[in-house]
């Protein structure tokens, strides 16, 4: 959800997401969610 919702902000026209942000998203997501963030983000 979290990543889908990034991607709304982009096409928005909000600045795009750095790697360093991206990371942070994706660690946020393992920490709340375990082993289903990974599947989401691969």
């Amino acid at each position: 959800m979290a990543i889908m919702r990034a991607g709304e902000k982009l096409a928005d026209g909000a600045p795009p997401l750095t790697v360093a942000q991206v990371d942070r998203v994706v660690a946020a997501l393992r920490t709340s969610s375990g082993e289903s963030a990974e599947q989401l983000a691969a």
